[in-house]
């Protein structure tokens, strides 16, 4: 319109007058590489946040947004839709998915001053990054006594810290945009994302999920993620209230744990000392760290042969690792090590008990450069794949068999 109470009309806004106020995006693919040396990376696609990333219009108001262009930060205010995560072992890089060659969007200074949102030191090494409805969690192992989680929010802009001891949960005095600034950090019993510590100094991977009901974050108005921590000492989970559950080891000791992931109300992790994946079913929903729920899946011949065993077994060698973990749906789960790949589907019943290696409705299909198998159900010893042709198979000796002939040499 050309007057300040005029209306405008179809006519006058042209084409925008049938967009969507949130509509598509629509990015083209990437096209640049980054000479980082990264320890993590992650790509985060905001559109599959809780509100399909329309928080990024509504931070206007944060220090970050009206932050000037600088060597740590690029000339775009919002959040990427898409945004590529870099850990290096002392910078944090987000880079701008959205634009094919992938700018610097901000840059968070690591091993500089303790006195920045990142509170580390020379002896700290990022390792480990995850995002989820504005949030980023970034995982450090330390040389020193303490260690950490870092989380950044970027909607109620804000830094955080949890080490190991009570007296280290730590918030930043500052907003994301003086993330650099050395404005120092004050102590308290909880911060905006933890009411608990950590179970171990080095986080060497965290993944983050929205269960159903979580609570609402009234700085963000999202839902508050739930975060699992895998470290030197076990698996935390920082639960959407704040509380830290550690996950207990049935076998009775702190062991070092990788590749956690997160599979409905499960989860799962490689437990690095005894070589086995272990599931703790429903441990999300429970709210304990309790190992009732604990089950492993061994990777001996015929599938579990200890206590709380599931009979399907992974595939893997003796001295094979690490083991990659990924969820497949809330029923189904791979894993692979040098030897091949393990897809494990679990039964329906989930039956056992305490002691008893009685979980005998999972099924589990190997995948090698070799060979493939079907799915082999409990305790089966073996399912094969044969050819469909039709051809009659000639030769002698022990082991042939000629044509439909079921006798054997």
């Amino acid at each position: 319109g050309i007057g300040n109470s005029q209306v405008p009309t179809n006519a006058m806004l042209g084409g925008l007058a049938y967009k969507d106020s949130v509509g598509e995006v629509v990015i083209d693919k990437i096209k640049a590489k980054t000479a980082d040396t990264a320890k993590d990376v992650f790509v985060y696609d905001t559109r599959k946040d809780s509100d399909g990333g329309a928080w990024r219009h509504r931070t206007q108001n944060t220090s970050w947004y009206n932050e000037g262009a600088s060597a740590t930060r690029g000339s775009r205010k919002e959040f990427p839709a898409v945004a590529v995560i870099v850990a290096k072992t002392d910078t944090l890089i987000i880079y701008d998915g959205d634009e094919p060659n992938l700018p610097m969007w901000m840059i968070f200074e690591a091993n500089t001053d303790s006195q920045d949102l990142f509170i580390n030191d020379s002896s700290s090494a990022l390792e480990s990054v995850a995002a989820l409805n504005g949030r980023v969690f970034v995982g450090s192992t330390r040389t020193s006594t303490t260690g950490n989680i870092t989380g950044i929010d970027f909607i109620g802009d804000r830094g955080g810290m949890v080490y190991t001891s009570s007296s280290d949960i730590r918030t930043y005095a500052g907003g994301v945009g003086q993330r650099n600034d050395g404005l120092g950090n004050y102590a308290s019993t909880s911060n905006w994302f933890t009411r608990g510590t950590i179970v171990n100094r080095n986080v060497d991977e965290v993944v983050m999920t929205v269960l159903p009901n979580a609570p609402i974050d009234s700085a963000t108005g999202l839902p508050i993620p739930t975060i699992v921590l895998a470290t030197d000492g076990g698996t935390s989970i920082i639960k959407d209230d704040g509380i830290v559950i550690d996950l207990n080891d049935s076998l009775g000791s702190a062991r070092p744990t990788r590749d956690v992931i997160i599979r409905g109300n499960d989860v799962l992790h490689w437990n690095i000392n005894n070589g086995t994946i272990q599931q703790f079913f429903d441990i999300l929903s429970d709210g304990t760290g309790d190992s009732t729920n604990d089950v492993r899946y061994n990777y001996s011949t015929g599938g579990g042969h200890g206590s709380m065993e599931n009979i399907s077994a992974i595939l893997r060698n003796s001295g094979d690792g690490p083991f990659k973990l990924a969820a497949i749906n809330p029923k189904s789960f791979a894993t692979a090590a040098q030897s091949g790949m393990s897809i494990i589907v679990d039964g329906v019943t989930r039956t056992y008990s305490d002691g008893n290696n009685s979980i005998f409705d999972s099924r589990v299909a190997y995948v090698t450069s070799d060979y493939n198998t079907g799915y082999m159900y409990g305790d089966i010893r073996g399912a094969f794949l044969s050819s469909t042709d039709d051809t009659n198979i000639t030769g002698s000796g022990d082991g042939y068999v000629t044509g439909n002939d079921s006798t054997f040499g």
